[in-house]
């Protein structure tokens, strides 16, 4: 097994230690993990479904600490309708662009600090954790190898939100994954984030996508709220794990 492979590029250089990610359930062995270390790895993130108890409480037992736990949400656009009920008419969703990236960073900035697994480890650098969000957004807006749309929620020239999503492909037809979503804290509780939502359902649907899923931490009540009250329904969870070696 070539164990360099599995080696984050990005967060080793952001963090400065060799790291890797593994989120394969079928090589997350002790052999796995003393390769790893052999190899100069310091610190691993695993992602695992969350119903595999005995693999979490394996490598719980081996220094592993739970991180976060997510929640899949599905929309079945062949299905199911769009709910437009829920749309704030006084905002413009549209296509994000370059001139957005001071007021999409600001966004990432307000929403993200102190969220998800990164800034949940106590070893991580907060400002380096902060980066993450940063660099994820203005990538995912500017590289098409990293996301497949871009929508931004704006008002008189003001972004209050953005969302985008990623195309994945299943039995030869597509679907959509929603990247990374955030609503400005001044902006919450308009339906923005709704909005978002429901235009990119509306934007699957005329693309022919099967249906579209989201990610969303299970302490996230705001934003699991939305995708339940617009018809999507959970079927997985997923926990996040780190290590230290």
């Amino acid at each position: 097994m070539d164990i360099n492979q599995f080696e984050s590029y990005i967060d080793t250089k952001r963090f400065g230690i060799k790291t890797a990610k593994i989120n394969n359930i079928e090589i997350l062995t002790l052999e796995t993990l003393n390769l790893l270390k052999k190899n100069d790895f310091k610190f691993i993130i695993s992602r695992v479904p969350s119903q595999n108890i005995e693999l979490i409480n394996f490598l719980e037992d081996h220094g592993f600490r739970i991180k976060d736990i997510q929640l899949t949400y599905k929309f079945d656009l062949a299905n199911q309708e769009i709910t437009t009920n829920y749309l704030n008419q006084e905002i413009k969703v549209r296509e994000g662009n370059s001139r957005d990236i001071e007021q999409l960073t600001n966004i990432a900035i307000d929403c993200f600090w102190d969220y998800g697994h990164y800034f949940a480890d106590s070893k991580l650098n907060k400002l380096d954790c902060m980066e993450v969000y940063k660099d994820w957004t203005i990538n995912a807006l500017l590289n098409k190898n990293v996301n497949d749309k871009f929508f931004v929620a704006e008002f008189e020239n003001r972004l209050l939100g953005y969302l985008f999503l990623n195309l994945k492909r299943f039995e030869n037809k597509q679907y959509s994954f929603g990247g990374l979503g955030a609503v400005s804290s001044e902006s919450r509780g308009k339906n923005v984030f709704s909005s978002l939502v429901i235009k990119s359902l509306e934007w699957a649907k005329t693309e022919g996508h099967l249906w579209q899923e989201h990610n969303v931490l299970i302490n996230n009540y705001p934003v699991n709220k939305v995708f339940s009250k617009l018809g999507f329904s959970n079927y997985k969870s997923e926990t996040t794990l780190h290590v230290w070696l």
